[in-house]
């Protein structure tokens, strides 16, 4: 687990930013002296519905594939695969997919050979449900 020490010293700094973006879930912020309850997800202590949250926990899997794979190459070499100008590539590399669709990073994902494979269940029943009595 990452945790920000008393000091708000990073701990374990030398992770990638989207690695630590990635185990944003595992973190907690300790402020001196204390210590903060959570629900255990950091997606619902900072207001996220469920629905948002799986969103961005999806698109956070897909990019850390899509940066696996892609740090193998270089820019140049990024360029050419991606079809995108060094800025754009530049861009992906160092985090910055908060302007990037799922869309993009899906195309991306296929031009660097990565199959994505999705699971579909339905876990929340009673969300539908819930719904449903709405409704009615």
């Amino acid at each position: 687990m990452r945790t920000w020490t008393e000091t708000g010293k990073k701990e374990n700094f030398d992770r990638t930013r989207v690695e630590m973006a990635i185990e944003i879930m595992e973190w907690r912020e300790i402020p001196k002296g204390g210590s903060v309850i959570t629900r255990g997800n950091v997606m619902d202590d900072l207001g996220f519905s469920p629905e948002n949250a799986r969103a961005l926990k999806f698109k956070a899997e897909l990019y850390r594939a899509i940066l696996k794979y892609a740090s193998k190459y270089s820019q140049k070499d990024l360029q050419a695969i991606l079809g995108e100008p060094q800025p754009r590539v530049s861009e992906l590399m160092n985090g910055k997919i908060g302007n990037k669709s799922v869309d993009k990073l899906l195309y991306y994902a296929g031009r660097l050979g990565i199959e994505a494979k999705a699971t579909f269940a339905q876990s929340r029943r009673d969300v539908v449900e819930k719904e449903l009595a709405m409704v009615e």
